[in-house]
């Protein structure tokens, strides 16, 4: 046969014909499909909005295969819906933090006071076991949400329900007369700090749980004003000071001085690596994959650099920073030129500290000195380097300032004065600016030339050209002016962000502490139960003054904890009837 011309308009619709032939609809007659189960759920759209919607009915397929009645909720105008409250199911639990489970609990209380008042319970209106379905909600509504966070905002609403409870007010919906009548009965009662943070709790309830009558509250002009008149009142903020050069000095010495304590060398190796990696301290906590970088070829001043990632840090505000991990990475050499780094790596090979997943950098100790899996709070910490630095002779009175902090800010202060520009020491700080974020993601290595800047002013240290801890005119003793002078003026305040981030716990406020104990007595009027699995009601139980960690007994003697710590004149026993017993002990009561 000879070729044959094909024309192209009919063979593309021929190829339609064969596929519509091919295929069969999926859709069946209503004739056809009697008698037989059917997969449709009848439901009006989730309620949403303001205003608490009358769920409609709805059907689902019974077990047998037949199609079960709708039950329509018995709603009246004037008479609420009723739901069951009490369902202490915790299955949940075992995938949680216990922290985080805590915090969780925490709101639970709170929306089951007047469910129809938060979104999530308008939304589950209707259902038997609202308690628990609640608390599963909550899991998924606070992810990527610190436990800290939760603690921090559920702790002013918790005080507020019980002054309503006991003025004989329902706390909910939100009424801005109500919560004004409970801002003048703090006034002078509470500590100046409370109302701002009674306010902060109310936005976070509206703007993540849709509570009733919040936004109104947040626009009263006498609410806010009485909470910014209390909290003028509060103590003026004084900053951490950085760290002088001796005692950065004294501690690169005391890493690398085999005959001090190993805990002792171990400890300052940490504080080294917060300073010249201008980390927190919960991003030192959450530093892991450390290793060094050793330079190849001929040897050089400089020595290499100490490269750590962190997981979670408080600069990770959206869901995509969470996902990724931090770069940190920092010069071996510091103001000695010892070799401080590769010595603490090795003395934490030598001594076995634990690493992986989910244990910090520098764990906390027992009673007999054993390294735990649990990291030492900011507080403790800070008196831990205190204390090594009073070893040194330094002077009590600049100790006492000292937090953890100051390791954060000393390299910074430091670039700062030597006149670093200003876009270099928003990246050694690790903040971005957001016109930059796609050049900085680009550069994949963006801190490398940061860094070296650092270098430089340590080189300068070392050889004595730059004195940072001298008044302005001893900054530099060889020049009369100074090497760099890129940017004039005071060195930009990194850390003044208006406020505490809500992704990330903030861990370095050693002073931050507020009225525990009225959140403690708040939660137990109000009928709060909760006792994490496997904690005994029957045991001896003792609250720190000042951390309010619960500790449980270890035996009937009654000298020391079943973690080992002994009973002192810092912990004060509580009663056996407490209800909702947090935060735990970890070691007293470990996670299961």
């Amino acid at each position: 046969m000879g070729d044959v011309p094909v024309d192209a308009a009919a063979l593309d619709a021929h190829l339609s014909f064969c596929i519509r032939s091919s295929h069969q609809s999926s859709f069946r007659p209503t004739w056809e499909t009697v008698g037989e189960p059917t997969n449709l759920v009848f439901r009006l759209p989730a309620a949403r909005g303001p205003l608490p919607l009358i769920a409609g009915p709805r059907a689902e397929a019974a077990s047998s295969g037949s199609v079960s009645q709708a039950k329509r909720p018995g709603v009246s105008g004037d008479s609420p819906l009723k739901m069951a409250k009490h369902w202490h199911g915790i299955s949940w639990e075992y995938k949680l933090e216990r922290e985080l489970v805590a915090g969780i609990r925490k709101w639970g209380v709170i929306i089951m006071h007047s469910p129809l008042s938060f979104d999530i319970g308008r939304r589950l209106r209707g259902e038997q076991r609202l308690e628990p379905l609640i608390l599963e909600s909550l899991g998924h509504i606070f992810a990527g949400k610190a436990a800290g966070t939760l603690h921090q905002r559920a702790g002013p609403m918790l005080r507020y329900i019980r002054w309503s409870v006991q003025a004989d007010m329902d706390p909910f919906p939100l009424e801005e007369g109500q919560v004004y009548e409970f801002c003048k009965s703090c006034e002078f009662s509470s500590a100046p700090t409370f109302l701002r943070s009674f306010i902060v709790s109310i936005s976070f309830a509206v703007h993540v749980l849709g509570v009733t009558g919040g936004a109104d509250c947040l626009i009263s002009g006498r609410v806010i004003g009485i909470a910014r008149l209390t909290y003028l009142a509060k103590r003026k903020k004084t900053r951490r000071p950085p760290l002088t050069v001796a005692m950065v000095a004294f501690l690169e010495n005391l890493v690398c001085d085999p005959t001090a304590r190993a805990i002792d060398r171990i400890c300052a190796g940490f504080f080294l690596c917060l300073v010249f990696m201008r980390a927190r301290f919960s991003d030192g906590m959450n530093l892991g994959n450390l290793q060094l970088d050793t330079p190849s070829g001929l040897a050089t001043e400089v020595a290499g650099y100490l490269e750590g990632e962190v997981l979670r840090s408080k600069t990770s505000f959206t869901t995509e920073r969470k996902t990724m991990l931090l770069p940190m990475v920092c010069p071996r050499l510091g103001v000695t030129g010892l070799d401080w780094a590769g010595v603490w790596m090795k003395l934490r090979e030598v001594h076995k500290m634990p690493t992986g997943s989910g244990v910090p950098l520098l764990p906390g100790t027992g009673a007999s000195g054993e390294w735990l899996l649990v990291p030492p709070s900011a507080t403790v910490a800070a008196s831990w380097l205190k204390g090594i630095l009073s070893k040194g002779g330094f002077d009590h009175g600049a100790l006492a300032k000292l937090g953890t902090h100051s390791c954060k800010c000393t390299t910074l202060s430091w670039c700062g004065k030597f006149g670093i520009d200003q876009a270099v020491r928003r990246t050694l700080g690790y903040h971005t600016d957001r016109a930059a974020a796609m050049v900085i993601l680009y550069s994949r290595d963006e801190i490398s030339s940061a860094v070296r800047a650092l270098e430089r002013v340590l080189v300068e240290i070392r050889e004595d050209r730059f004195r940072p801890d001298a008044t302005r005119s001893g900054h530099f003793p060889c020049e009369v002016a100074a090497p760099s002078a890129e940017t004039e003026g005071d060195p930009p305040d990194y850390e003044s962000n208006g406020g505490v981030s809500e992704s990330e716990d903030s861990q370095d406020e050693e002073d931050n502490v507020g009225d525990l104990g009225a959140e403690e007595r708040a939660l137990e009027e109000i009928g709060a139960p909760w006792r994490p699995q496997g904690a005994a009601s029957d045991r001896r139980m003792f609250r720190h003054k000042l951390s309010r960690i619960i500790h449980f007994v270890a035996d009937e003697a009654g000298a020391t904890f079943a973690c080992g710590t002994k009973i002192s004149s810092n912990y004060v026993e509580m009663d056996s009837g407490v209800s909702f017993l947090h935060p735990l002990c970890k070691k007293c009561h470990p996670v299961r």
